[in-house]
């Protein structure tokens, strides 16, 4: 699981734990994901579910303009957070002010 932490044009990624860390962030893994807005090209995102007995986590993939894919990965609880997330990462940026 990560930390998610977006300001509107910053996204600051964080895993909670070593592995989570690695698996973000590679050999660079001591040190937080750092994407600004308009390096994520296209955003998918999965619902979590139960299944039976079985509960899915949900998962938010982030495809950036260089080409890669993050993967956020969510539980059920956190789904109106990522949700919200996902939503602003795929509305268009603010528009800027003009005197």
């Amino acid at each position: 699981m990560v930390h998610v932490d977006f300001d509107g044009t910053t996204l600051n990624i964080v895993g909670h734990n070593k592995m989570s860390k690695i698996a973000l962030a590679g050999q660079s893994w001591d040190q937080p994901l750092i994407l600004e807005r308009n390096q994520v090209a296209d955003v998918k995102v999965k619902q979590p579910n139960a299944f039976m007995f079985t509960l899915v986590n949900g998962r938010i993939d982030l495809f950036t303009t260089d080409g890669r894919r993050i993967q956020l990965h969510f539980r059920r609880k956190q789904r109106k957070d990522l949700q919200g997330l996902a939503a602003a990462l795929t509305a268009p940026p603010p528009m800027a002010e003009t005197n």
